[in-house]
């Protein structure tokens, strides 16, 4: 099937491919020197979790801190064989560690073609992980990334769709697109910004739609 038959509008910037409190943010920029200097090296974040977290990050309703950030994060530098090095990065996450093994393929794709990709997983801890605590927590977490460009964010499964939909819905979305891969049930309409370009793909994409995924990236202007 053509690819122009698998797409359908969802709003100005918007595609669905069919089937058939404060010391958080002192620690954030004192951990971004550091994540700077990883990054540059190649060397992974999720060794460096000391580095990484910003604990505790999120508070319960009574302003007593519950939940703890437990989240890792893996840098992977483009390919230094790819023809050029692309304008934004792409940030991969997972929720609580699940899914994780999926994106593998795609990072390797995206990587030879040039983009910096963020294996991020969102989770916490000493609390209870409701779907807005985890947006609180995506947001910190790429906030401390701390890349000139707001990334495009990909997520798995109606389950990473709800953490993405709650980071953009908040006071402070750090993301400029979303790609939503294998959600049945995906509804961004009222949610999400109407200036942030979403694409969903429903089914799990095999290679030629990650292929398509990455026309559609060109075309919305991340190459």
């Amino acid at each position: 099937m053509a690819f122009s038959h698998l797409l359908r509008p969802l709003g100005a910037h918007s595609l669905r491919i069919a089937s058939s409190s404060g010391s958080g943010a002192a620690a954030a920029r004192s951990v971004r020197p550091a994540l700077r200097l990883a990054r540059a090296a190649g060397l992974s974040l999720a060794a460096a979790a000391p580095l990484y977290t910003c604990a505790p990050l999120l508070r319960a309703d009574d302003g007593v801190n519950t939940a703890r950030s437990a989240s890792s994060s893996l840098w992977r530098e483009a390919s230094p064989l790819a023809m050029r090095r692309q304008p934004v990065h792409l940030v991969f996450m997972t929720r609580e560690g699940e899914g994780r093994d999926k994106w593998k393929s795609w990072v390797g794709y995206f990587r030879d073609a040039g983009y910096d990709c963020q294996l991020l997983n969102i989770a916490v801890e000493g609390g209870e992980a409701t779907v807005e605590r985890l947006g609180e927590e995506l947001t910190a977490q790429l906030r401390l990334a701390a890349t000139q460009r707001q990334p495009l964010l990909l997520v798995r499964g109606d389950a990473g769709s709800e953490v993405a939909l709650a980071q953009v819905a908040g006071s402070d979305p750090r993301i400029s697109g979303l790609i939503v891969v294998g959600a049945e049930h995906f509804d961004g309409e009222g949610r999400a910004p109407k200036k942030l370009r979403v694409l969903v793909v429903p089914h799990d994409a095999d290679e030629k739609s990650v292929k398509d995924v990455e026309r559609w990236m060109i075309s919305q202007g991340y190459s």
